[in-house]
């Protein structure tokens, strides 16, 4: 709701006739009360350029204690109106500091449809988004991948009903567990609860075989 209103006072703001597109432009900014209560709560960052007239960086203050803590970046839409200067906008990604602490803990990644791609998440609060998650259609994470040694590649594998493991950190999967409960998969993890796995039978390195619940908008590529 707040992207929209942004977008929408910006459309009205002004209105111009459709000229060349401009190299080198600068950027301004409006500031919006999205909730009606007499405080700024929102900046939107906009070309102001007859032919190229968009809102392209948002920064929001959820809470109103004087601090961003949700940032969103926008793209062109691919839908337009004939004859309208102001660029049609959608959000691509999303940044956002989910517990005030001045740091940020989730990067969304969007598609311009409205779903979500991925997401990821910093849950040890070190700066690393060690976390990646994946969606389906109905916007519901169906796979998760954990790099616990930080060397830039995930190493466990979620999905709801399975977990694989790299155990050496040959960027292959080598172990696997099989449950209906996300606690005890983590558990497995843990404590030594997995089976050997073969290349041939990893989800993670044979996308064909995870079943259609199970896979993501985005598919894996080997």
């Amino acid at each position: 709701m707040r992207y929209l209103l942004l977008i929408f006072i910006l459309i009205n703001c002004k209105k111009a006739e459709l000229t060349e597109f401009s190299f080198g432009l600068s950027m301004e900014k409006i500031f919006t009360d999205t909730n009606g209560n007499g405080k700024n709560d929102a900046v939107g960052y906009y070309i102001n350029n007859p032919s190229d007239y968009r809102i392209v960086y948002q920064e929001h203050d959820t809470n109103e204690n004087g601090k961003t803590n949700l940032f969103i970046w926008s793209g062109f839409s691919a839908v337009t109106v004939p004859n309208r200067a102001e660029k049609e906008t959608v959000k691509v990604h999303e940044a956002e500091d989910l517990d005030h602490d001045g740091k940020v803990d989730i990067l969304r990644w969007l598609l311009p449809n409205g779903y979500i791609a991925l997401t990821q998440v910093d849950n040890d609060k070190d700066g690393y988004f060690e976390t990646t998650n994946y969606y389906n259609r109905e916007k519901r994470i169906v796979r998760s991948e954990v790099d616990t040694n930080k060397d830039g590649y995930p190493d466990k594998f979620y999905w709801q009903n399975r977990v694989e493991v790299d155990t050496d950190f040959d960027k292959y999967p080598d172990h696997v567990g099989i449950s209906n409960s996300e606690t005890e998969l983590r558990k497995m993890t843990k404590e030594n609860g997995l089976k050997p796995l073969e290349l041939k039978n990893s989800w993670i390195l044979n996308p064909e075989l995870v079943p259609k619940l199970h896979r993501s908008i985005i598919q894996i590529q080997n």
